[in-house]
């Protein structure tokens, strides 16, 4: 398969923290542990080491998911396996978001198969587990509840409050028929439906729901995808969770890293409060302060003294939810995990933690930056050679692509630039003959020729306009090209469903995508497919 490979700043479209990072800036250096590079893996394993978990807990509490979609003896050997000494594991982690949402949730997972495979190739003594984690416990709906297949936004608009992994799934009966009706009746698209009614009928919660769609589509290339939202694993927080109620550690040491990060020049990332956790409480979850002496939800109606959260802190840790500051810890707490496989923005602010791992006594893993693709079909690509363009031309502003492809097909009359300077000479020769009579004739004499010139521009822009539209349907399809490669001007990942490239090249979409991942390898990847 052909590709194409873009550096981050060449492209224009990544921001300043993941070029960094990308281009291991030494700015950076004090806010990771291990460079991400391979072979320093191996370093993080050997000091992985020193920080055991509950592998016991891992095994019962996985199984206990998986048990409610599957009987594979073979998934369950995976888990299995999480419970010996030797097995690690690489995460990643999103939000549950609508069918996958954006192309970006299903390249993360790909990048941590891919470094999971290479590493248990290479240490023959360990194996190394690939982890999705479904951050079903974000109550953020809008950022979530929506996708976009073949251009078209399809949305779930029942906003029922709360965590969404919690949600029912009763009111997206509708939205999934639309997304049946606009994938059509081909095999591919027959064999997509299939594994979404399979995910969602039945289903108590859009949690469940999601984490068995994410499995019937990648769970065969090797991947666990698992929910935290269970006392099991909560328990494991509750340390931590009161130092959070109690000390304040990582408020007052993530505040100090976020103006060590500023200083050095990067974006702050999430805002840190004194206190990161939030109450469910039936459809809503909210966030805890501390008013006095007492512990309160400020939107809510919930008090409590030190003693009573305490309390229900340990005997009921699934009704408390870490926030995006106290996650990371969450599942470095719970995870033998060797390394974090996260976008740029991910990235970012797990580039502000650091210190706070350190203070809390919790593994800090490598941050990999997770592959990123970006695909055109070979018609599309035909194209662009017919009228000798390369994909790096698209990375030119709209108005600029334009014009080199007049420039390039259009009449070379188009042009009154040439003619247009040799009025220069014929202005200054009259000026000259003029200024030995009456010189103040002469700034007349400019003001003409200038009047002359911007009416001769004014000819040329429509001759361009005449010549554009005789080109127009060649234009049009140029733009389209663009569009679909960098869709409303930001990135095609960030935009486009997987679907609709999974109904053109069915169950190989995935494999080729994961024959060509390769995430310390950090320049955008061009497939033509």
């Amino acid at each position: 398969m052909n590709s194409y490979y873009f550096s981050f700043e060449k492209v224009g479209k990544f921001s300043a923290n993941d070029i960094a990072y990308a281009t291991k800036d030494n700015g950076l250096k004090d806010f990771y542990q291990y460079d991400p590079d391979f072979d320093n893996l191996k370093i993080s394993l050997k000091e992985r080491k020193k920080y055991p978990v509950d592998r016991k807990l891992l095994v019962e509490e996985i199984t206990r998911q998986y048990q409610n979609f599957t009987q594979d003896p073979e998934i369950f050997e995976r888990i299995q396996k999480l419970g010996d000494e030797n097995t690690y594991t690489i995460i990643t982690a999103h939000q549950p978001n609508l069918l996958t949402g954006p192309l970006y949730f299903i390249y993360k997972c790909l990048s941590a198969i891919k470094v999971s495979k290479r590493l248990s190739k290479e240490q023959n003594d360990i194996h190394v587990q690939p982890i999705l984690i479904l951050g079903g416990e974000d109550h953020d709906f809008e950022e979530l509840n929506h996708l976009s297949l073949f251009g078209k936004r399809v949305e779930w608009t029942d906003h029922q409050g709360g965590a969404v992994g919690r949600y029912s799934n009763e009111s997206l009966r509708p939205v999934l028929d639309e997304v049946y009706d606009i994938l059509g009746g081909s095999d591919n698209a027959r064999l997509l439906i299939d594994k979404i009614k399979t995910a969602f009928e039945g289903k108590d919660s859009y949690g469940n729901a999601m984490q068995h769609f994410v499995h019937t589509l990648i769970g065969h290339l090797g991947i666990l995808i698992v929910q935290m939202d269970n006392p099991g694993f909560k328990q494991k927080l509750i340390p931590i969770m009161e130092d959070d109620l109690l000390r304040h550690t990582s408020y007052n040491v993530v505040r100090d890293i976020q103006s060590r990060f500023t200083r050095a020049g990067f974006d702050e990332q999430a805002y840190v409060r004194p206190i990161n956790i939030f109450y469910f409480d039936k459809n809503a979850r909210w966030r805890i302060e501390k008013e006095n002496d007492q512990y309160v939800t400020p939107e809510g109606n919930k008090s409590w003294t030190k003693d009573e959260i305490l309390q229900e802190l340990n005997e009921h840790p699934e009704r408390f939810s870490p926030n995006v500051v106290l996650r990371p810890l969450y599942q470095e707490t719970v995870f033998p995990n060797l390394a974090y496989v996260g976008g740029g923005g991910e990235i970012s602010y797990w580039l502000e933690r650091k210190d706070q791992f350190k203070a809390l006594n919790v593994f800090y893993p490598m941050l990999i930056r997770r592959d990123s693709f970006q695909l055109i079909s070979q018609k599309d690509l035909q194209s662009l050679e017919e009228w000798n363009f390369t994909l790096e031309d698209l990375l030119q502003p709209e108005h600029k692509i334009v014009d080199q492809y007049l420039q390039l097909h259009g009449r070379d009359e188009i042009s009154l630039e040439t003619e247009i300077n040799q009025l220069d000479h014929i202005e200054s020769s009259i000026g000259k003959k003029v200024e030995v009579i009456d010189p103040t004739l002469v700034p007349r004499i400019g003001a003409q020729f200038a009047k002359f010139k911007n009416n001769l521009y004014g000819i040329e822009k429509r001759l361009k306009n005449s010549e554009k539209q005789i080109h127009d349907r060649n234009l049009n399809r140029l733009k389209r090209i663009t569009e679909k490669l960098f869709p409303d001007n930001g990135l095609q990942e960030r935009y486009d469903n997987f679907m609709s490239w999974y109904i053109i090249h069915g169950e190989g979409f995935f494999r080729m995508l994961l024959d060509n991942a390769d995430p310390f390898d950090t320049r955008l990847k061009t497939l033509i497919v």
